[in-house]
């Protein structure tokens, strides 16, 4: 628990240190990915973090608490590989995914078997009655078997952190709201075996569920 504390109260540090500074520190943040194991990051960072102390682009408080919660996270986390999905490529645990005020964990992807992204097709021929495909499963001919029309427009909905289909009321209402006011086809995206606690796995999981919508519509264009 004090450890959790100690590394949250350097985050807080952190975070005052990015946005007081005005400029830039290259091409990276001052708190590059913590998992960008490529380039053994923790200790190439290190020394980038300790140069810009030298420069006078960090204050020394900043820079001890950012060199602080690095060895804190390194020491409680686990080596993260790079993971691969059939279909999806592969999520990369770099900096791509990073951000030193939103995203500062940037933990790897849950599998898609665990996620689950279900894609529920309506239309105003099965405004009530969804067609369902999960994501992974989806093989063949499968798009076949589903209301969708081609020549209609399509609305996307995906719900976020927490909710799901059935206790996300909201999704139900904007589409029967959709199919009232136009003649759409309707898609209810739920990747709720994803998105629960804690929140920065729920985060990195939106990059599986992000790339399950791309490679959906790819096969229906």
């Amino acid at each position: 628990m004090k450890l959790f504390v100690r590394a949250m109260a350097a985050v807080a540090a952190i975070t005052q240190g990015v946005v007081s500074y005005n400029g830039t520190y290259g091409s990276k943040s001052p708190i590059s990915s913590l998992y960008d194991y490529e380039s053994a990051s923790f200790e190439v960072e290190d020394r980038l973090i300790e140069e810009r102390n030298v420069r006078g682009l960090l204050s020394s408080e900043t820079v001890t608490n950012q060199l602080y919660l690095r060895r804190c996270i390194k020491k409680a986390m686990p080596v993260a590989e790079d993971r691969c999905m059939e279909e999806l490529g592969c999520f990369l645990i770099t900096t791509d995914f990073y951000h030193p005020l939103w995203r500062v964990l940037n933990a790897q992807v849950d599998p898609r078997e665990k996620i689950h992204t279900t894609f529920l097709f309506y239309t105003r021929e099965n405004k009530d009655m969804p067609d369902y495909l999960i994501g992974y499963k989806i093989r063949g001919d499968a798009l076949e078997t589903v209301h969708f029309n081609a020549e209609l427009p399509t609305k996307v909905i995906i719900h976020g952190f927490l909710d799901t289909q059935f206790f996300g009321a909201w999704m139900s209402e904007l589409k029967d709201k959709l199919l009232t006011l136009g003649n759409f086809n309707v898609i209810i995206v739920d990747w709720s075996g994803g998105n629960s606690l804690p929140y920065t796995q729920a985060t990195a999981n939106t990059r599986v569920v992000g790339a399950e919508v791309a490679v959906l519509i790819q096969k229906l264009m």
